[in-house]
């Protein structure tokens, strides 16, 4: 075992090599030794039997800011190894597997703190791992703060001691998913086996930062009394949202070598090869750049040739080789900012009397008045003889003296201040005195004068204004009869008017005049009375017969008198004709029943929320659905689109080698995203199996087939059936290619028809052109093909067999409980629809399969969706649960399938052929017996079936006698749900569905 200064030296080499090998988004690989166990520590206690001098070492990948880190993994090409020469110790208490899963209130338990475990940053369930040397929130793990004393060794070998600081940081740890990979040696027993995999990793497939500004997070903390050795891989999500894979060793394609990903580093022979530093290696066969050189008089080395320190004879934190001598005052006129020692012969200015000369070499005199007499030391006073305060004493005027003005101010008794001449007492001095009209209301006024001078012009309310010089008047006549207003007098002034006024100037309007034959004044001509012959209330002359309401079809306007004639519309239900003498129904959909009287509903008998009642459609009918997928978590539906079936000429192609059967179907797995989401996997474990299943096998292309779809190659397509190989996919249709849903593709085909060779038939036309049930599959693959031109992600495959997606036809099952196929930073659909492609499968069987997804959010959360039996904040979606069954799905059809979910064409009668009426059914929900009424179509004797919602037959009868068109049926002991009815006779048939509640 290696003594701890022998492992602290080969860890300081560790880091320089770390420095050296920087690129990219990995800067560094930080192994910490966190402590060195003592003899207290290694008295057995409750958390089992850890070794003295055993030591904790912290691993940490250290990444440029904006990097995350995604997986630490091994491969097939990468293997990745943590081993020791002795064994792992691992606490026996309260240790785990993974960091984030050490208990926080346990973690001051006897030694839970220097167990062994891996980490993508959590070191417990609520604590993250940062480097000691950066954690300034002290210890809880450590001597006192541990509930048994323990932890306390202050081995200068490990740092920073643990009782003072623990490097733990509050937050909340990411979820790690695990998968191919064995962590039994990691569990609560010690254990010498290493932790090595080829096939597997630990990950946060969203990405993790580190917690501080450092951007360093914590992979694993390993407690060995052996030496450590390791082997890491590891992905990086980079912040324009691309990947970086690191390796040890053998890097292809892509991947980057990084040396300081194995531990420790192999001895290169290098060092200092320079013979005057302080660390010269005189063994050294190569110069690392490490060379430490003294210089004369400025630095020397330390004491032990591992650094150097100042030579600074005055300790002034400059080296005496650096010293500057020169003035050092900064108010001196000849200060030298450069100086570092002061040469006493500094100018310094006195304020107000001496300043520095132009050179600042010398002084020079400040005297503002040239008197000889610096500034300093003037006698300051008034120096003017006219001042009330003049001062002969003064050497310099101060500016105090106070002057009088004529007429306006004199000097007071004391000649220490002014007073003022003012007469009249207003404030004004009288010299300064202006004459004018001093009211404001007068059309001369002067807003200047001081003194009223007599001679304002004022208007009169009413009657007079100003003019617009301001200097007279002018009347206020509106109606212009020589009167102003104010003078006026109102009243009526028509002389035919019950109310005249002889002496009215102004006519107020109130005028009464009567009307002949209609109207006469009252007897105080204040008023006018009727002139009725009839007293029907209409005066003699406005009699004239007819209808007189506005809102009638035949509506007077010059009828005085209602004969009751009008013809009134009803609104929504009765209008009037174009010559508007008559009513006319309003029925908008013409079905007999006036748009007032229509009643909205539902009106398909196929829907939850049928109607029998309503007469419109309103677009409410509501189906059944699956639950558990919607868009507030991400996952809006699953999508089986069938691609393609093929016909005999398909499966006469050699090239593709495999065995191609007619009738075989290219299915086409989707899943359906919220806006912002991203799919970062779909996997299988342990609590949810990952199963895609047919009753025969999947058809694999042996030419170019591939076993995911980002491998295809793309510039084949145009070759026998590689367009139809099954695979699994993350978006991607090819290498190429990105896979959109072949209803919105629009750039046309470059697989099917005359863009495809004909295969080893050299078959004029091409194959893939079956245009068999176009309900089924069209658009036709020789019209769009569901592929898109971009740049596809790369799959990473990881705890999963996918040889069943091979080169050849091998079986028809796929299935895992711990693996998963991944984009680890996430993949969106290739148009704004979100639609991902998961899987291209093609097979004559029947499909069948259950998956569980994860997914991104636009917020950084993480969602999964699972088959069944959800946990924690897992959803559970049916629609992930998949089993198609081909039939006729016409209800009319006399071969209806009521199990089959995709229609293949084989109905044998058609709608046309069968008198098919709406049945009813009532009540609707129902509780304990449901009637149905049929048609007179049906007769008297009729067959019927009826199906639960999971596709099970409930009831059937090959013959019932219907009496009046009336079925009843006691479904008291059924289950709740919704259940479809079908009858048939020689002359119809129909469905109609029921829920029971």
């Amino acid at each position: 075992m290696q003594s701890p200064l022998l492992r602290i030296f080969a860890f300081a080499l560790f880091s320089l090599s770390v420095l050296i090998s920087r690129a990219q988004g990995l800067q560094d690989v930080i192994v910490e030794t966190y402590y060195i166990s003592d003899a207290d520590d290694a008295v057995p206690n409750d958390g089992g039997v850890l070794n003295e001098g055993s030591v904790t070492y912290r691993i940490y990948i250290d990444m440029a800011p904006g990097y995350e880190l995604q997986a630490v993994y091994g491969n097939a090409a990468h293997e990745l190894r943590i081993e020791t020469t002795t064994q792992f110790f691992n606490n026996e208490d309260r240790g785990e597997q993974l960091g984030s899963s050490i208990g926080q209130n346990f973690i001051d338990d006897n030694t839970v703190a220097v167990d062994s475990w891996l980490a993508m940053s959590g070191a417990t369930t609520a604590r993250l791992g940062i480097l000691k040397a950066n954690d300034p929130n002290g210890s809880m793990v450590g001597g006192a703060n541990n509930n048994d004393g323990l932890l306390a060794n202050n081995d200068p070998g490990a740092g920073i001691p643990l009782t003072v600081a623990d490097g733990l940081m509050i937050g909340t740890p990411p979820m790690v998913t695990v998968v191919g990979l064995d962590l039994s040696m990691f569990d609560a027993v010690n254990s010498s086996v290493p932790f090595a995999s080829t096939n597997g990793a630990w990950s946060v497939l969203a990405g993790v930062m580190g917690p501080t500004a450092d951007n360093r997070v914590l992979i694993a903390q390993i407690t060995t009394d052996g030496d450590l050795h390791f082997t890491l891989n590891v992905q990086l999500g980079t912040p324009g949202g691309g990947t970086e894979q690191f390796v040890a060793s053998n890097p292809t394609g892509a991947e980057i070598q990084f040396d300081a990903l194995t531990f420790p580093l192999a001895d290169s022979g290098e060092g200092c090869t320079n013979a005057l530093a302080c660390n010269y290696d005189p063994d050294a066969t190569a110069d690392d750049g490490s060379c430490i050189v003294p210089q004369a008089d400025c630095v020397q080395c330390n004491e032990n040739n591992t650094g150097l320190e100042i030579v600074d004879g005055d300790g002034d934190g400059v080296c005496d080789a650096e010293e500057i001598s020169g003035c050092t005052n900064p108010v001196a006129c000849n200060y030298l900012p450069a100086a570092t020692d002061d040469s006493g012969n500094c100018i310094v200015p006195v304020p107000n009397c001496q300043a520095c000369n132009a050179n600042n070499d010398g002084l020079v005199l400040v005297d503002t008045d040239g008197d000889g007499v610096c500034d300093a030391q003037e006698n300051p006073g008034c120096t003017n003889p006219a001042a009330c305060n003049y001062d002969p004493a003064a050497t310099g005027d101060d500016g105090s003296c106070l002057v009088p003005s004529p007429f306006c101010t004199a000097c007071n008794g004391t000649n220490d201040g002014l007073e003022l001449i003012d007469s009249d007492g207003d404030g004004i001095c009288n010299a300064q005195e202006i004459f004018g009209c001093t009211s404001e209301t007068a059309c001369n006024y002067d807003p200047g004068a001081t003194e009223e001078n007599g001679d304002c012009i004022l208007p009169v309310a009413g009657c007079f204004v100003c003019n617009e010089g301001g200097d007279g008047l002018i009347i206020v006549d509106l109606d212009g009869d020589g009167v102003c207003d104010a003078e006026e007098i109102t009243g009526c002034t028509s002389q035919t008017a019950c109310n005249y006024s002889a002496v009215a100037t102004d006519d107020d309007g109130t005028c009464i005049e009567p009307v002949l034959n209609c109207f006469v004044c009252n007897e105080n001509n204040d008023g006018l009375i009727i002139v009725d012959a009839d007293n029907d209330g209409i005066c003699d002359a406005q009699e004239n017969p007819g209808c007189t309401s506005s809102t009638a079809c035949n509506y007077d306007e010059t009828a005085l008198n209602d004969d009751g004639s009008c013809i009134e519309p009803v609104e929504d239900c009765l209008a009037c004709n174009s010559d508007n003498t008559a009513l006319e129904l309003v029925d908008e959909d013409g079905d007999g029943i006036c748009d007032a009287e229509e009643i909205p509903g539902c009106t398909d008998p196929e829907a939850l929320n049928y109607n029998p009642e309503a007469t419109d459609d309103d677009g409410s009918c509501e189906y059944f659905k699956g639950e558990g997928c919607d868009a507030s978590g991400g996952l809006e539906d699953v999508v089986v689109e069938v691609y393609y079936v093929c016909d005999e000429q398909d499966t006469q192609d050699e090239d593709g080698i495999t065995e191609l059967a007619e009738n075989s179907v290219t299915y086409r797995v989707w899943v359906d995203l919220a806006d912002g989401y991203e799919l970062q996997a779909v996997f299988g474990n342990a609590s949810h199996e990952l199963r895609l299943e047919t009753t025969t096998y999947f058809y694999n292309q042996g030419d170019r087939g591939e076993a995911t779809g980002d491998a295809i190659p793309g510039d084949r397509f145009d070759e026998n059936t590689l367009a139809l190989d099954s695979y699994v996919s993350m978006g991607a249709g090819s290498d190429e290619h990105l896979a959109v849903p072949k209803t919105i593709d629009e750039d046309g085909s470059i697989v099917g028809g005359a863009n495809n060779d004909g295969g080893s038939e050299g078959v004029a036309g091409g194959l893939l052109v079956n245009q068999f049930c176009p309900d089924l599959i069209a658009p036709f693959l020789t019209e769009s093909d569901g592929l898109e031109a971009g740049v596809v992600s790369t799959i990473t495959a990881v705890g999963i067999d996918l040889n069943v997606f091979g080169s050849e036809n091998v079986g028809g099952l796929f299935t895992t409980n711990n693996g998963a196929w991944s984009v680890l930073e996430g993949v969106q659909g290739a148009n704004s629809e979100n639609k991902v492609l998961i899987a291209q499968l093609t097979t004559d069987g029947l499909l069948t399969f259950r998956l569980n997804l994860q997914l991104g959010g636009p917020g950084g959360e993480v969602v999964q969706y699972v088959a069944s039996n959800p946990a924690s904040d897992q959803i559970q979606c049916d629609k992930l649960t998949y089993g198609e069954v081909f039939g006729c799905t016409n209800s009319a059809s006399t071969n209806y399938n009521p199990l089959a979910t995709i229609d293949d064409c084989s109905c044998t009668t058609s709608v046309e052929e069968l008198e098919v009426d709406i049945i009813q059914a009532f009540p609707n929900p129902a509780d304990e017996r449901v009637s149905i009424a049929l048609p007179e179509s049906f007769g008297e004797n009729v067959s019927f079936m009826v199906w639960n919602s999971l596709g099970q037959l409930v009831q059937v009868s090959p013959s019932t006698t219907i009496r009046n068109g009336l079925f009843s049926s006691d479904v008291s002991g059924w289950s709740a749900g919704l259940y479809t009815f079908r009858f048939a006779s020689g002359n119809a048939a129909g469905i109609v569905r029921v829920i029971v509640e």
